[in-house]
């Protein structure tokens, strides 16, 4: 660890990061970083100012402030492989391993080399990850792309040649049925779906369907050679060839599947986005009649818009888009998006993006693909051919972090003391693993507990656990604390040097507040003893208008109110009197509120325009600060006008003649400080 100048520990690999942590921002002071030495790891930007990780150097995108990183002369002579990664054939650049001939559209070598059919062609697929936690990729029979192994027979075609859903990989497995002439299998849902999708017609053979059991959710129509979704009963179509699904006796009595809503004349059932979309689908109309609708209980999963009529599924809420007349899931009003969002629950299996106003498929979380354009896809709602629009990305990005995606980019993508520190950074929570905690060694700065888990140094023996082991808290005798901290005289605790005689007690035995020892006890630098001699503040807290010493001497300021703690610049407190021994912020005096107990800071003497090389003139409600040369203007004596005897401010407003910024009367400039209003022939101060 590293202590800042203000008192703040950060880790060492945040020291000259390029992006300051202390609150003086002294870890990225140029004549600090030119003389730091980067940690393990990590690697020096050639300005000399930053230290960045290794893993990045010559990724073709700049982490240097200076771009160094990708700098020919450097990538020439970089070994990427040293780090576990692949270098692309110009020498120039250096990928993980999982992106390479990994199919994408968009080429991650800028000479297109990772996907180079000659070496994809002789390339072994590597695991998900450097881990080795996931299972490996698999290679697609073309030979030139590897694709995620969970992603085959799962519906959809990812390999370019369609092989990872070949039915001679796919078909053999239970959900699948195989087409009469063995060139095709289906799912079990779409056989006797009353639609072709065998090429010879096998799945729709009415020999067949007569027998057919529909698969669990679906519905077996009268005429018994056709099956439908359950969820498509009494929805206001005929799915059944013979009509046998919207029977009026039947959706009469039978009540909707969730999801759904009841027209209230001919009893059957539409989609609840189907309500307020702008096409009748009911009947009797009522599925667009806004009076009707308003004030009706959302089903459960829907949430009710700001206008009352409306129901959503949850699902589209914060999804970063609105209503549109293609796009019909979100709310006409918009007020399913935008501020309302942070303090929206994000449903089961979604993800928060970053900037706390879109929750997105956790599924898109780190797949590696850019999604925050908008997107479009056709499907089938019911009787209705909708074009849905998405995203499959946050629109801030925040889904590809490289920090987030571990599995992609490997721990190095993170910092080392988020690795095995009980807290998940990974979103595959990679960097908890049991089988990467139990060998990884703890950053700088960092302890192991017996458990595996990585606390910082300062949190040993502190009297407070942090291992789930409790191993943090025993042994203690025996610990040396970490710099900075100071041992009680139980032995067994350590606290900040700055909790020692500070006025609280903090050792569980009282030591670090005992008189006798506070006596003898040298405060740190930048802090002073107070009158009493048995407690230690801040020198920045003498004489700041706030009580610290218990005794209250902080306070007893006299002359060293006048100290300029701020260099050449204005003091920034002041007694109040004399005769006080309180002290105020500078810019309270004259104010027009009296803080001084004895009102000393608002009086006239004090608060004259003779400071300000005006003369003082006073109305009954401000003070008027004129240039002795504007004491008469054109013969006219304005000290005797109605406006410089009895002034308030309604009354200038009103007599103003150019109010452009700043207060003119009759051409004279004028600027309010306070209560107090100047005017002279050039603009005096600014307030």
């Amino acid at each position: 660890m590293w202590k800042c100048p203000t008192g703040e520990c950060i880790n060492l690999i945040e020291v000259c990061d390029g992006e300051a942590q202390c609150y003086d921002e002294s870890d990225e002071d140029p004549l600090h970083c030119t003389q730091w030495n980067c940690a393990p790891g990590y690697w020096k930007c050639q300005d000399g100012l930053q230290c960045v990780d290794e893993l990045f150097v010559c990724y073709g995108w700049p982490w240097c402030i200076d771009e160094s990183d990708n700098d020919p002369a450097v990538c020439s002579q970089w070994n990427c492989t040293d780090h576990g990664s692949w270098q692309c054939q110009d020498g120039l650049q250096c990928l993980i391993t999982s992106w390479v001939c990994d199919g994408g559209i968009t080429l991650d070598c800028m000479d297109g080399s990772d996907e180079d059919p000659a070496m994809c062609s002789v390339w072994d697929c590597p695991p998900l990850n450097h881990l080795k936690t996931h299972e490996t990729l698999w290679k697609c029979s073309s030979g030139l792309q590897c694709i995620d192994g969970g992603f085959t027979c799962d519906g959809t075609v990812e390999c370019f040649d369609g092989s990872d859903e070949d039915p001679a990989l796919c078909c053999s497995q239970d959900q699948f049925w195989t087409c009469a002439d063995g060139l095709g299998c289906l799912s079990h849902m779409y056989v006797c779906s009353g639609v072709y999708d065998c090429s010879d017609g096998s799945d729709e053979d009415p020999a067949l369907c007569a027998h057919w059991n529909c698969s669990l959710g679906f519905w077996k129509c009268h005429d018994g050679l056709q099956c439908i979704p359950e969820s498509s009963l009494c929805d206001a179509a005929s799915n059944c060839h013979d009509g046998s699904d919207s029977d009026p006796d039947m959706c009469a009595e039978r009540p909707c599947q969730p999801g759904y809503w009841k027209c209230p004349v001919a009893g059957g059932c539409i989609l609840e986005s189907y309500i307020m979309d702008g096409d009748p689908d009911c009947i009797d109309l009522s599925d667009e009649d806004e009076d009707y609708l308003r004030g009706r209980i959302c089903p459960e999963g829907y949430t009710r818009c700001n206008d009352t009529a409306q129901c959503i599924d949850s699902m589209y809420w914060c999804d970063g888009l609105t209503a549109t007349h293609e796009f019909k899931a979100g709310c006409r009003d918009g007020s399913d998006e935008g501020p309302g969002c942070r303090d929206w629950e994000c449903p089961p299996d979604y993800w928060r993006c970053a900037d706390n106003m879109q929750c997105i498929i956790a599924d898109y979380v780190c797949d590696g693909k850019d999604n925050t354009n908008t997107m479009y896809e056709y499907t089938n709602v019911g009787d209705k051919q909708l074009k849905m629009v998405y995203t499959a990305g946050c629109n801030d990005g925040s889904d590809e972090d490289p920090g987030l995606c571990c599995f992609r980019t490997g721990l190095d993508s993170i910092a080392d003391h988020l690795v095995c520190d009980g807290r998940y950074d990974c979103f595959d929570k990679s960097d908890e693993l049991f089988s990467v905690c139990e060998t990884w060694e703890c950053s700088v700065g960092m302890w192991k507990c017996n458990d595996f888990k990585c606390i910082y140094l300062q949190d040993v023996c502190d009297g407070i656990t942090q291992c789930n082991d409790t191993s943090d808290e025993q042994e203690c005798a025996n610990w040396t604390c970490a710099q900075g901290w100071h041992k009680c005289r139980d032995g067994l605790t350590c606290i900040a040097d700055e909790s020692v005689c500070n006025g609280e007690t903090d050792c569980p035995d009282s030591f670090d507040e005992d008189s006798e020892f506070c006596l003898q006890y040298k405060c740190l630098p930048d802090f002073e003893k107070c009158a009493n001699n048995l407690q230690c503040v801040r020198v920045s807290h003498i004489c700041d208008g706030v009580y610290h010493c218990l005794d209250i001497s902080d306070e007893h300021c006299e002359s060293e109110c006048l100290q300029e703690y701020l260099g050449d610049k204005k003091p920034i407190i002041r007694m109040c009197d004399e005769d006080s021994s309180v002290c105020i912020p500078v810019d309270q005096y004259c104010d027009g509120v009296a803080d001084c107990p004895d009102a000393s800071d608002e009086r006239r003497s004090d608060c004259s325009c003779e400071g300000w090389g005006l003369t003082t003139y006073y109305g009954s409600n401000i003070r008027l600060c004129l240039h002795p040369e504007w004491g008469t203007q054109n013969g006219t004596n304005m000290t005797n006008m109605p406006w410089s005897t009895d002034i308030n401010v309604p009354e200038i407003a009103e007599r103003d003649t150019n109010i452009t910024g700043k207060l003119h009367h009759s051409g004279a400039p004028a600027t309010f400080i306070h209560t107090t209003l100047y005017v002279s022939q050039k603009h005096i101060k600014d307030t």
